[in-house]
């Protein structure tokens, strides 16, 4: 409570003749004299009292005034903005300057200004924020450092671009950072057959493949290792009855003799042995009869017989590289084929469909060098798959595509774009002849004015790139234009 009310004015009005005026009244005539103070948030007030002698009468008079609340008035210094972490945001900490309160506001930011980081060099932004609390309207800006991004080599994913073509037992693989495509690094995948047991003549064999690399002290694997079933060959027994190829004996039988006095007197004798009767082929039994002739001790001659069926040897088809007569592959109207040889009988002989399978792909070619697909092929023999081989496949570096039409204005030329092209060189033959050079355009369409009506012209374009004065050609092919007549 403060005595501030220094002055005061009394408004009177006389009863008898209604004639008003004021009277003012200060110092120790204000008997009462206090003001409260109005804060931000609450009214203040003011009273006062005067008591005086008017017309031989003691009259007081009393009076008390609200003040309204003054209200927050809000300030931001620098230190009360605080920044995310990642600069996303902004927290503002509005203070009033009138008493202690305080508010808080947080708001996104926007990008004023940037300049990207790349794999090797830092970047830099600018952010902003701006709120509102009441009626102040506060902003902030920061400038902020954005670390290079580094490379992320695309290690895993499913694109390999192949260069180069392979290196014995390698293939050239080029990645590409996922954050700058310019940039790559050439890495050696080890390539093919990474287990092989071959079959025998009554085991089944087993073939291994598998695509790997090393980056960065990391091995990843292109696809998943695939093992693949050779099947078991059967024996190919000779005259001598041995198998040709694991020497193994065919089985014989030895007579055994009895003695007439004891019969649980026996001996083995040494016998000789023939086979007679029909083999067993791929696909029919056989029917044997073994015949064993021995001498008895006394000089007497003996012998035994035993009959034997045989069960189709079944066909062993062919299906590696190694094998004495490999796949043969042939490609008819687009469409792949295996002919395969039966190891049994090599006059046995199916042919089957192929199936192609991407192991590597590789960038589309480029005007400047040639790419390449690395393709598995595999059949399916009796409901399993079979590796037969792995290829490369060359693609050919671009070369742009001519289209021809005849204008008002002569020969109009449109061609395809080639990235690394920076102009191009246009020519032009009678059909069948020799190339002659009309010279060069950097756009992808010329119009030519100079033909004899009513011959027929070919058109071609090849990219070169240009490095001050000089043209270089790029060193793809060339495609060349349909003819055309030339029309006035």
């Amino acid at each position: 409570m403060n005595d501030k009310v220094v002055s005061v004015s009394v408004p009177v009005t006389c009863s008898a003749c209604d004639l008003s005026a004021t009277l003012t009244y200060s110092g120790e005539q204000i008997k009462s004299n206090t003001v409260t103070e109005a804060t931000c948030t609450t009214d203040g007030w003011t009273a006062w009292s005067v008591t005086v002698e008017l017309d031989g009468k003691t009259r007081t008079y009393t009076k008390q005034t609200t003040d309204p609340a003054k209200g927050h008035v809000w300030h931001v210094a620098d230190s009360d903005v605080v920044w995310a972490e990642d600069y996303s945001a902004a927290t503002f900490t509005f203070r009033c300057i009138s008493c202690d309160e305080t508010a808080v506001s947080r708001v996104a930011s926007t990008v004023l200004d940037s300049t990207p980081a790349t794999c090797e060099q830092k970047g830099y932004a600018i952010y902003s924020a701006s709120t509102e609390y009441g009626s102040t309207t506060v902003s902030s800006s920061v400038s902020a450092e954005i670390p290079a991004l580094g490379h992320a080599w695309d290690a895993e994913g499913d694109t390999y671009p192949l260069q180069a073509g392979i290196d014995g037992d390698f293939v050239t693989l080029t990645i590409t950072c996922k954050n700058d495509t310019a940039h790559t690094r050439k890495v050696y995948a080890e390539l093919g057959m990474v287990k092989n047991e071959p079959a025998t003549c009554t085991e089944s064999g087993v073939t291994g493949y598998k695509m790997e690399y090393e980056l960065d002290g990391q091995t990843y694997a292109i696809g998943e290792e695939e093992d693949y079933e050779i099947p078991a060959m059967g024996h190919r027994y000779t005259t001598a009855h041995v198998c040709a190829v694991c020497g193994a004996k065919e089985p014989t039988v030895s007579p055994n003799v009895t003695c007439a006095w004891d019969e649980t007197h026996t001996q083995t004798l040494t016998a000789q042995v023939t086979k007679t009767g029909t083999a067993a082929t791929c696909e029919s039994g056989g029917q044997l009869l073994y015949t064993a002739t021995a001498q008895l001790p006394d000089g007497a001659a003996v012998k035994a017989e035993k009959t034997q069926s045989v069960d189709p040897l079944g066909h062993a088809w062919a299906l590696t590289e190694d094998d004495a007569n490999p796949p043969k592959l042939e490609r008819v109207d687009g469409v792949l084929t295996a002919t395969l040889t039966c190891r049994h009988d090599q006059t046995h002989t199916m042919t089957v469909p192929a199936q192609e399978t991407l192991v590597a792909h590789v960038q589309a070619a480029t005007g400047v060098a040639d790419g390449g697909d690395l393709y598995r092929i595999s059949a399916t023999v009796d409901g399993k798959t079979y590796v037969l081989t792995e290829e490369l496949r060359a693609i050919p570096a671009t070369a742009p595509t001519v289209t021809v039409a005849n204008t008002a204005d002569g020969i109009k030329l449109t061609w395809t774009k080639v990235e690394e092209a920076d102009t191009h060189r246009v020519y032009y033959r009678e059909h069948g002849g020799a190339w002659r050079a009309i010279g060069h355009n950097a756009n992808l369409t010329y119009t030519w004015k100079h033909g004899v009506a009513g011959r027929t012209y070919q058109f071609t374009v090849r990219p070169c790139t240009v490095t001050g004065a000089t043209k270089t050609l790029l060193g793809s092919g060339y495609n060349t234009s349909k003819a055309v007549k030339f029309v006035e």
